[in-house]
């Protein structure tokens, strides 16, 4: 009786373990399922709550998400990742104003958060707060990027924003050279008017696997508001309701065009 605690313990990190490698493969029900039963077991465990939250967000059930976070953070006022997980849930569902105030309370608690800021400045482009979500961007510029793809992602959306906002965006997309993906290399070129839709397009569908997919849908988008700026709105719209139709909930972009059809 005096080790059950410890063992209760351990087989609780032993079915966070294996949601955590479930969900990697994508497996969201069976990560689900075994974060659930390590809260059976240990129903203060954050770390379960929190992984138990994302994988329902990869789903597409955000209420689920949300409700998970919030029980985390409840348990842990000070628990940075939670807050962020829970703006990105409320952003994908379309919440910007609750997205805000969450990603807010993120850079609050981490002030080097870069996600954090580039969520909030999508958040912010969605409500047409252009200038708090350059703000944001080039805030999110000035800190250490996570990998090479974060930081090409959040140049990209800046420059877009840039266009958008009718101001020229050559310095940011000065930084494709040094880019080693292929793909944020071609929207990069396309945005500065070094690559024609039709190409893009046909690179986009040339990818194979998941990529295909992804690629597409990203070069709908992008191609959907540069459509916009020029003032074919019929031809954007199209491009958005594309993205919109092939791309999941879970997916930036899904909602991104989500917004610009509500807004059309």
């Amino acid at each position: 009786s005096d080790l059950a605690p410890t063992l209760t313990a351990q087989t609780a990190s032993t079915y966070v373990t294996s949601g955590l490698e479930k969900s990697r493969l994508g497996d969201f029900d069976g990560a689900i399922a075994d974060f659930t039963k390590a809260l059976d077991l240990n129903s203060s465990y954050l770390g379960a709550y929190n992984n138990r939250g994302l994988a329902k967000s990869k789903q597409g059930n955000f209420d689920g998400a949300i409700a998970d976070y919030t029980q985390a953070i409840k348990m842990k006022p000070t628990f940075t990742e939670a807050y962020f997980n829970r703006g990105s849930a409320e952003f994908l569902q379309g919440n910007f104003d609750a997205a805000i105030a969450d990603l807010t309370k993120t850079i609050g608690l981490k002030p080097d958060h870069q996600a954090a800021y580039f969520h909030r400045g999508l958040a912010r482009d969605c409500q047409t707060n252009f200038q708090g979500a350059s703000e944001d961007y080039a805030k999110a510029l000035d800190l250490k990027a996570s990998s090479d793809d974060a930081a090409s992602y959040i140049l990209l959306h800046s420059a877009l924003l840039g266009r958008r906002m009718g101001q020229p965006a050559d310095e940011r997309l000065k930084a494709a050279s040094a880019w080693s993906n292929e793909w944020t290399k071609a929207l990069a070129s396309f945005l500065s008017n070094q690559m024609s839709e039709a190409d893009l397009l046909k690179l986009a569908a040339a990818a194979g696997g998941d990529d295909k997919v992804r690629q597409q849908n990203e070069a709908w988008y992008f191609v959907g508001v540069v459509q916009l700026i020029g003032g074919d709105k019929a031809a954007a719209k199209s491009d958005f309701q594309q993205c919109f139709n092939a791309s999941g909930p879970a997916v930036l972009v899904h909602r991104l065009a989500r917004t610009e059809l509500d807004r059309s």
